[in-house]
């Protein structure tokens, strides 16, 4: 963009300042520019973190305080933090899951389950085996639907 001057000859002032090629006379964006340039910062987030800069070991004892006095989301965010959540992977399940079957299968399979969880199987295992119990049963809810369906078509077209 050429450089534009007032009708003295001077050089004219944007209000856009560093900014006039990007944005037209109105102070809009050009097609093609966004903004803030690539790996520029939010203002807001660089004053959060130059407020926090210095308080951050008090904020963090206050939060462990909080936790262990029971406050319970704290806890939890803190645990997230500290412990991320990790995959159960299918080797290292602790348990035997019973054949499945048959919707009764898949009961007994769910009792089995929930009773192995008082005797400290891992909650992403319980979340695994409990997943696989509900495809089947999801499966077999189909099939048993699709069967059904298949018996009333063959009804409905003797009697037409």
């Amino acid at each position: 963009m050429a450089d534009e001057t007032t009708e003295h000859g001077e050089e004219a002032v944007h209000k856009n300042g560093p900014f006039r090629d990007e944005r037209d006379q109105r102070g809009r964006f050009r097609p093609g520019h966004g903004g803030r340039k690539p790996g520029s910062r939010n203002r807001a987030s660089v004053i959060a973190e130059q407020l926090i800069a210095g308080e951050s070991e008090r904020l963090v004892r206050k939060a462990i305080d909080l936790a262990l006095e029971g406050n319970v989301p704290m806890l939890i965010a803190l645990l997230r933090t500290l412990v991320p959540p990790g995959k159960a992977q299918p080797s290292s399940l602790r348990f035997q899951l019973p054949l499945l079957k048959s919707a009764q299968d898949a009961v007994g399979a769910m009792t089995a389950i929930a009773a192995s969880c008082a005797d400290g199987l891992d909650a992403e295992q319980v979340r695994v085996l409990i997943n696989v119990v509900d495809t089947f049963a999801r499966t077999l809810s189909i099939a048993d639907l699709e069967t059904r369906l298949a018996v009333l078509d063959a009804k409905m077209n003797r009697a037409a």
